[in-house]
């Protein structure tokens, strides 16, 4: 997956739990408002049908204590009032709009007026019974008092008979002038109007009924509601289908004979309207969120995808064609471009990189070819200071006599202001100074007695064949080496051999390795002589100074003779 695959997978992904975590929002924040206005407006129709059911029972409650204490029915009870109910009952039951109005004295019914037929001014005892007794009723208010007239007690509640709800009022008849007890009882029957509850629902948009039953004869929504509100709920709503909804409220607590709810049911608008709503919001989101991720990866593909994708091209041709003096192209003066920079930079540091590698590369094996050369000059050294051990171990009385002559010789070329190569040079090259002495025979080399004449002129054949043994080398160190041992007998006043040189015809490392050998030859015994003092050395060089030896050599040796080593480490 390339980075732009990768880029619209991202900006999809978080744009949807953008717009998801939106729409869950605003649908939950419809959706319970919905519900909350639902609720509210089915609570209102819910308290506006109670309260109509209440204010007609209040109504009849008004109209029995009206009667309660009418005077002519206080007397009709006395039996002073025979005309009561031609003259006042007849003409105004089909006002009141009642089913029953009877009067009760001394525990007897005295007076009914059943409605079903209008000529019928007595009922049963069964019929009466139903209303009479509130034991009976299913809903009873308690002991109510108007505050009008608050003096007076008035009973008042719900019957049920025969799958028909009646309203039903009790008050004890008394006379207007109120000092006198009550001598009977008057209860006013009226039927539940339901043409009124119909008109209720028109008024209100929501359906109204009144649910008698007992408790075993509920359904389960209703016997649900029912627990709820004893519980202590006041409204309980349960929603019947996605299109309508049931409210719930006791119009009374249970009794023996039931339970009375009022059942309010309305069209869920509010809720379908917000459903709706979320539907739409949910299509609409699901747009937006389409425009939001093409915006954003627009955005990004022109001011990132782009230009990564090009710096990244352009990466890729350097690193597999290995040119580090291309660069790569800058766009913008942001983040991105300054790494568009700093990759050049770096581009930069690179080549130079390679340069200085090329370079070191080189010094390297400048180093390796001189490290080669001074492998190879120690080892020359090392083969020139064991040739030097063989001229020494060929003639033991000189033992390590070679050795302070390469250092005196040194001492002197270094006081004398030679260059620490050539002073260098010269400490090992005078050691080879009496090569030659390999080649002369044991009997004139080791003849303790003083050599003859003919013997004399074989020892100073050592000379040339030293030079002899070291000639035709290209090597520095060896060359004067050659050049010591064939003239460090050669003397300034032209007595010396093998070629009798004079003065400066002496070549420079000769004169001063002739001082050097002089003095420790005096200083070292012999078996033909014993060994000088250094001073008595020192004194016999300082007379032959201009005749022997070279007195520029001499002087510097006179400079540095207090340092010199000799056979046997005497101090001056």
């Amino acid at each position: 997956m390339n980075l732009r695959q990768k880029t619209v997978l991202t900006v999809s992904l978080g744009v949807f739990i953008l717009m998801l975590a939106v729409y869950w929002l605003l649908s939950q924040q419809t959706i319970s408002a919905a519900l909350s206005l639902e609720q509210k407006d089915l609570t209102r129709n819910v308290t506006r049908a109670k309260n109509a059911i209440v204010n007609e029972l209040r109504q009849l409650e008004m109209t029995t204590l009206d009667w309660a204490v009418f005077d002519e029915a206080y007397d009709y009870l006395l039996g002073r009032n025979p005309r009561f109910v031609e003259r006042n009952l007849t003409a105004n039951l089909g006002i009141l709009d009642l089913e029953y109005f009877v009067m009760e004295k001394r525990d007897r019914i005295f007076l009914t007026r059943q409605r079903l037929e209008g000529d019928q001014y007595r009922a049963s005892f069964e019929d009466l019974g139903t209303f009479i007794n509130s034991q009976r009723w299913i809903w009873q208010e308690s002991q109510t008092t108007l505050q009008r007239m608050s003096q007076f007690q008035i009973k008042s509640g719900l019957v049920a008979r025969d799958g028909q709800l009646y309203f039903v009022s009790q008050a004890g008849i008394v006379p207007s002038s109120r000092n006198l007890p009550a001598i009977g009882q008057l209860t006013m029957v009226r039927k539940l109007d339901l043409e009124a509850l119909k008109k209720l629902s028109e008024l209100t948009l929501v359906e109204v009924k009144v649910v008698q039953k007992t408790n075993l004869s509920f359904s389960p929504p209703e016997q649900a509601a029912l627990n709820r509100l004893l519980a202590g709920e006041e409204h309980v709503f349960l929603p019947i289908n996605e299109s309508k909804i049931t409210g719930f409220t006791l119009l009374a607590n249970p009794a023996p004979t039931g339970a009375l709810l009022l059942e309010v049911q309305t069209d869920r608008a509010s809720y379908l309207s917000a459903r709706e709503y979320t539907q739409r919001l949910a299509w609409s989101l699901l747009v937006i969120g389409f425009l939001v991720t093409a915006l954003i990866y627009g955005l990004l593909e022109f001011g990132l995808l782009s230009r990564l994708t090009g710096l990244h091209q352009e990466l890729g041709q350097i690193a597999e064609s290995g040119d580090v003096t291309h660069r790569v192209q800058v766009r913008g003066t942001d983040e991105l471009g300054a790494l568009a920079k700093q990759v050049n930079a770096s581009l930069s540091k690179v080549e130079e990189t390679q340069m200085t590698s090329a370079q070191l590369e080189a010094r390297l094996e400048r180093l390796r070819n001189i490290e080669l050369e001074a492998n190879l000059e120690a080892t020359r050294l090392e083969l020139f200071e064991r040739l030097a051990r063989v001229a020494e171990f060929r003639d033991n009385e000189t033992s390590k006599h070679t050795g302070r002559v390469g250092e005196i010789s040194s001492a002197i070329a270094a006081e004398m202001g030679l260059t620490p190569e050539e002073v260098e040079r010269l400490r090992y090259a005078a050691r080879l100074h009496d090569i030659g002495k390999i080649a002369i025979p044991d009997a004139v080399l080791f003849k303790p007695a003083s050599l003859d004449r003919e013997e004399w002129s074989l020892m100073q054949t050592h000379a040339a064949l030293g030079a002899q043994m070291l000639e035709g080398s290209g090597s520095p160190l060896l060359e004067m080496a050659r050049v010591i041992a064939l003239t460090h007998h050669e003397r300034v006043n032209g007595s010396g051999y093998p070629r009798g040189l004079r003065g400066e015809e002496i070549p420079l490392f000769g004169r001063i390795v002739a001082v050097a050998d002089t003095f420790d030859a005096l200083t070292s015994p012999r078996p033909y002589k014993p060994s000088w003092t250094v001073a008595s050395a020192l004194e016999e060089i300082k007379l032959q100074s201009g005749f022997l030896f070279d007195p520029k050599v001499v002087a510097a040796f006179v400079k540095i003779a207090k340092q010199i080593p000799t056979e046997e480490s005497v101090n001056l």
